[in-house]
């Protein structure tokens, strides 16, 4: 299942399920948006990255979405004063860049899942430092 949703409400939804299937692979992509997060560091739309989720015969061959990413497991309610995607598109136009980035890593994760090549359960990118890496590398056994 491919999931390209812009809240981590939804992708906890998702992501839930999957993690009770026997046999799944749930790949999500995103990006990190722009303002400042629960930290207080100060985002600037042009980082995101790729999870896989894969479940075989009932076990997890990967974390699922929400184990090491805070705001997937407890997401915070959207607020009427948060800006919507077309929103936040015309006031910081890196974020197109960045979800096409996001996209083709998703399509890139795909590949490699159809390929039984898969390596990484997460992997990160930034647009504006032109740099992409695997986050969580998996052991070849643990791939099979």
């Amino acid at each position: 299942m491919l999931l390209a949703v812009d809240n981590h409400a939804t992708r906890k939804l998702v992501g839930g399920r999957c993690a009770r299937l026997d046999d799944a692979c749930l790949i999500s992509a995103g990006n990190d948006g722009v303002g400042r997060d629960s930290t207080g560091r100060v985002l600037r739309g042009t980082y995101g990255n790729v999870q896989v989720h894969m479940r075989r015969g009932g076990r997890d061959l990967t974390p699922d979405l929400a184990r090491h990413h805070p705001e997937i497991a407890s997401p915070r309610e959207r607020l009427p004063s948060d800006p919507s995607c077309t929103q936040a598109l015309s006031a910081t136009p890196q974020i197109l860049f960045t979800n096409l980035a996001a996209a083709s890593a998703l399509l890139n994760a795909l590949l490699l899942v159809a390929c039984d090549d898969l390596h990484y359960a997460e992997a990160c990118f930034d647009v504006r430092d032109a740099l992409m890496r695997p986050v969580q590398l998996l052991a070849r056994a643990r791939r099979a």
